[in-house]
């Protein structure tokens, strides 16, 4: 069976939230506040380089490992990974934060008024779908997701063909 790997914020690194995972096999990821407590004193003052790593018990009793990467730490159950992986884990969260950013701002996820799961179901799924579409296209001369966003807004004839490219790759359902 694999293990679930999940990656958050330092905001959601919540003893609770950690004990959490450990409850459920979860291995985790996540950036911590340099005052963080690892075997009874914070991260900060637990080495003067820049890189290290440090395995320890942590104020509500979890066994887990600390890394330091220049002036960010990380906090993981993955005893497994060398740093430079841990690192890597967390900053591959990076990428997600960047699709939701889209869908917000952009594609108007958080525009729904409607107060049916139904239709705010529908919405959100064609948010994303329009996501997929603009995202699929390989980069180039097309340019970013945003730059490819905003032509559509101004050009129909770019966005039919956009979406029928789209579903000539064969990755629209139903298609």
């Amino acid at each position: 069976m694999a293990t679930t790997e999940i990656t958050f914020d330092a905001f959601y690194g919540a003893e609770t939230i950690l004990k959490r995972c450990e409850e459920y096999g979860w291995r985790y990821y996540t950036k911590v506040k340099s005052n963080r407590l690892l075997n009874g004193k914070q991260v900060r003052h637990r080495h003067r380089h820049p890189y290290w790593e440090e395995e320890g018990a942590l104020s509500c009793g979890l066994h887990a490992r600390v890394v330091r990467h220049g002036k960010r730490y990380f906090l993981t159950n993955n005893f497994l990974l060398a740093k430079k992986e841990v690192v890597g884990s967390y900053d591959a969260r990076w990428k997600i934060e960047e699709v939701f950013r889209m869908l917000h701002a952009e594609l108007g996820l958080d525009e729904c008024a409607s107060r049916s799961f139904a239709a705010q179901s529908t919405h959100t799924a064609l948010a994303m779908t329009a996501y997929t579409i603009l995202a699929s296209q390989k980069t180039g001369s097309e340019g970013t997701v945003y730059q490819r966003h905003d032509r559509c807004m101004v050009d129909a004839d770019y966005t039919v063909l956009l979406v029928n490219s789209f579903v000539k790759q064969g990755d629209l359902v139903g298609a």
